[in-house]
């Protein structure tokens, strides 16, 4: 059977500046732990506004204005500049603004849980309305409320308040009396989840040259789990976004793995349609609003704006070989396993090495690598330094280690087999998954033969274990012809059968 190809990627990102103040846990513990603290009270006077958020270098990247390589041209710092030209729609999706992103979570509830102010909610749809995609959703938006209605749900009934420029403009309203898990904070966090993965997908399938109604399978794979007290992480949350953006011909189910989960959706894709089990699979994941200025002190301490205030979604197109679209090597897959050891080196063995080995390849035949995709800038702040840089390090070491590379080479090898981080810290939105759109562009250009996805996870934050987690995944070129995979040619087949038919039609005549 031939490799499934990774057909078509989307990026989008979605700024949140009320939502990082209201929603983000960091600033939620704050509130709790320490109302009064000096630094909720300048909080708001250290968010990007909208045109800040557009005109950062990393998020025009992830959109598909910049390459990884203009990235790397241009001098850091990026937070105090805005890149000339910068614009909301990319190669790969967009940057949207807040206020339309409040529509688009109306538009995604289905139980009338999103309330918008009457005035704002007339705006919204007004905006909307010039939406290359959303316009024709704009009816689904409805009427919208009284604000004294809102004001009384979020002060009395437990509804978790909407805000732009500060001001209280709708709600989320909880789902159920007594069941936390369906309270007014996991609802929102649900539904900002859902409509942004709604945004990535909507985006792939804008213009696609596929019938909607091939693809027959969804994945997601962000770190929300969505349920009730019986079944707090059931799910599903594919299925659902698949509803909005009109893929009624498609089941689906959702993949949870903390960071790495991109990476495992990836694979289990690449999987099904290699098995013939469906033609096209979906792959897309949503922000995480939990995670909205989760390293904010650290960044305003060292007189940087809040960094995170993004959140991020992506989709990808899985497909059977077209002959053309780069190929999912799913015949030699790294997997950190239960007995591999949790040292940064043992991971590498597993996820780099192993597989490497398995198709006769050296670390150094890889183009680049992908691993944990984050923006330095936000977390080299927070003490945990250029993360992709790190790993580039390590995977460079690990050449040297196994005679692949010599060490004088290893400076060069980050330069030559890496990418600067460009992705926003969701959780699992950095684990390589980010390069595919880039990735893809520079293969079919013959730029690149090859790139690796090396997605990692914590398991341990989950408390269940102690263990560590990683797969990965190579893309490379497609060979053009589905023969040199799956050891026959289409001609070859037409051509047996054939034979076969005038065999059968000469017994006949014979008998």
């Amino acid at each position: 059977m031939s490799y499934a190809v990774i057909k078509k990627s989307s990026y989008v990102l979605v700024n949140t500046p009320d939502m990082i103040i209201h929603n983000g846990t960091t600033q939620m513990t704050e509130r709790i732990t320490n109302p009064d603290s000096e630094y909720l009270k300048t909080l708001k006077d250290h968010i990007k506004d909208y045109e800040g958020v557009v005109g950062y270098a990393p998020n025009q990247v992830y959109i598909g204005n910049m390459t990884p390589d203009e990235l790397a041209a241009t001098p850091k710092p990026w937070f105090d500049k805005n890149v000339e030209g910068a614009k909301r729609f990319g190669k790969f999706g967009e940057i949207m603004p807040q206020d339309e992103f409040y529509g688009l979570m109306k538009i995604c509830d289905v139980f009338d849980l999103v309330l918008l102010e009457n005035d704002y909610l007339n705006a919204v749809k007004a905006k909307l309305e010039e939406h290359k995609i959303f316009k024709g959703n704009v009816a689904q938006l409805g009427e919208g409320e009284e604000i004294a209605k809102i004001k009384d749900l979020v002060e009395n009934k437990g509804a978790e308040g909407l805000y732009n420029n500060g001001e209280l403009i709708g709600c989320v309203r909880k789902a159920h009396d007594i069941d936390e898990n369906l309270n007014a904070e996991f609802i929102l966090e649900n539904i900002a989840c859902k409509a942004s993965g709604v945004l990535a997908a909507a985006h792939l399938l804008d213009g696609l040259d596929v019938p909607v109604e091939e693809i027959g399978y969804v994945i997601e794979c962000s770190e929300t789990a969505i349920g009730d007290m019986n079944q707090r992480g059931g799910g599903n949350m594919a299925k659902a976004i698949a509803e909005v953006v009109g893929l009624t011909a498609a089941n689906g189910s959702d993949v949870r793995g903390f960071c790495a989960a991109p990476a495992h959706a990836l694979l289990n894709a690449a999987s099904l349609v290699k098995a013939g089990t469906f033609k096209h699979v979906l792959v897309v994941a949503g922000g995480c609003t939990a995670k909205l200025g989760m390293n904010g002190k650290s960044h305003i301490a060292k007189e940087m704006p809040v960094m995170e205030d993004v959140l991020g979604g992506f989709a990808l197109l899985v497909s059977e070989n077209d002959g053309v679209s780069p190929i999912v090597r799913t015949d030699a897959v790294g997997r950190h396993t239960v007995g591999h050891g949790s040292s940064p080196q043992a991971v590498l063995e597993a996820l780099v090495l192993n597989p490497l080995n398995q198709m006769d390849m050296k670390i150094t035949d890889v183009n680049k690598y992908s691993p944990e995709m984050q923006t330095s800038e936000i977390t080299a702040p927070a003490g945990a330094g250029d993360v992709p840089t790190q790993n580039y390090k390590m995977i460079g070491a690990l050449a040297v280690k196994n005679g692949q590379l010599d060490r004088k080479e290893l400076k060069d090898f980050i330069g030559k087999h890496g990418y600067e981080g460009f992705a926003p810290t969701q959780g699992h939105i950095p684990s390589g998954v980010p390069i595919c759109g880039h990735g893809n562009d520079k293969i079919m250009s013959g730029e690149l033969e090859n790139y690796m996805i090396v997605g990692k996870g914590s398991l341990f934050l989950g408390r269940m274990t102690n263990l560590f987690d990683g797969v990965s995944i190579l893309v490379q070129k497609n060979p053009g012809t589905v023969s040199e995979e799956a050891g026959i040619s289409k001609e070859e087949v037409k051509s047996m059968v054939a034979d076969a038919m005038k065999d059968f039609a000469s017994f006949l005549m014979n008998n």
